[in-house]
């Protein structure tokens, strides 16, 4: 985002040029309200501009749990501006005039963060759908077994007998598509 027009529309030839396919605001409240925060990609954005700053962006993408990464740019930039920046989560600050390199290592790491907590979310949604298909008994046994009780111990702990711990240990990994007890965990 970038309330400059000129700006805002040399960024987007410079990023197209590099093979990015780039969308343009001219204010925070404008790309919340049009843009599609679930698309993978990142948010560059000037700290200050009219409405919502840099910042005040990063805590309504943080509020609204959004995980597109953001690089701060400013014309401003301070140790103060800074230091609020990475609080928020910001990859970085770059310094008007950035140097082009500089902005395009920080695309490289900011694409790479989002491409990270995809496969994170991903994995996480995968292991919460297979947790959810394991029966009420079967999901006591798992967190007695994770917690390192033995098949006796949860067998009691339960009041079930001890083969019917073991098969439920054998469809939890089965299930949960792991092959042992320290992979579950």
């Amino acid at each position: 985002m970038e309330d400059d027009d000129a700006g805002r529309d040399a960024l987007r030839a410079w990023l197209a040029a590099h093979h990015f396919r780039a969308s343009a605001f001219d204010s925070a409240e404008r790309f919340l309200d049009e843009a599609d925060l679930t698309v993978a990609g990142c948010i560059i954005t000037d700290f200050r501009m009219p409405g919502l700053s840099g910042i005040d962006l990063q805590v309504e993408l943080s509020r609204r749990k959004s995980i597109l990464p953001v690089i701060m740019v400013s014309g401003y930039a301070d140790v103060p501006v800074a230091v609020r920046a990475m609080r928020q989560g910001a990859v970085t600050l770059l310094e008007k005039p950035y140097d082009n390199s500089e902005l395009l290592d920080a695309i490289d790491e900011a694409l790479q963060r989002n491409a990270n907590v995809r496969v994170q979310l991903e994995n996480t949604t995968q292991v919460k759908e297979r947790v959810a298909r394991l029966s009420d008994t079967q999901r006591q046994v798992m967190h007695l077994l994770v917690a390192g009780q033995a098949n006796k111990s949860v067998a009691n702990q339960l009041g079930i007998g001890l083969r019917t711990v073991e098969r439920h240990r054998q469809q939890i990994l089965q299930t949960m598509e792991v092959d042992s007890l320290p992979e579950l965990a």
